[in-house]
């Protein structure tokens, strides 16, 4: 029963020293025009909070999300598309544990983007966080005016009985 208590304790300790890490993409959801450039910020942390400084950032995959899931799957998905691009800008990351994503869109089909973005110790994945991009249908002066023209059609029509 001692040797229980003692391997119980021991277990405790170690796992109170594991490493976790963390990275956030500021903005995680970016909305963009068919031909656009965005820069997001990639920020990596240790389990205490503190910047996990000098790791190197790569985008692993992005793709055309076709299938709703906010993820990068082989099937279902085109991956790589020709409008759109999501590439490391600024890499390892600085003192305050950041780096930058350039997204990149050149006559974009209008639709959802996905990309992900890992942070990286040599060859080891320490972390790796998914980004979302929205071009839309239209933009929003472009739904502004078409409901203004919408009113402004009402109005005319009502005014004439």
């Amino acid at each position: 029963m001692k040797k229980l208590f003692g391997y119980l304790a021991m277990f405790l300790i170690m796992a109170g020293y594991v490493l976790a890490t963390n990275l956030v993409l500021d903005p995680d959801l970016v909305t963009m025009g068919t031909t656009d450039v965005e820069v997001v910020d990639a920020c990596l942390s240790q389990s205490g909070g503190a910047p996990w400084v000098g790791a190197d950032l790569i985008v692993e995959t992005y793709c055309r999300d076709l299938n709703s899931n906010e993820v990068c799957d082989a099937v279902g998905d085109i991956t790589f598309p020709a409008g759109f691009s999501a590439v490391v800008t600024s890499t390892p990351t600085d003192a305050t544990g950041c780096g930058k994503v350039t997204l990149t869109t050149s006559s974009a089909t209008p639709g959802t983007y996905a990309y992900k973005v890992n942070g990286m110790t040599g060859a080891t994945v320490v972390a790796s966080e998914h980004g979302l991009v929205l071009v839309p249908e239209f933009t929003t002066i472009g739904a502004g005016l078409v409901l203004a023209g919408a009113g402004y059609y009402m109005y005319r029509k009502r005014s004439r009985k």
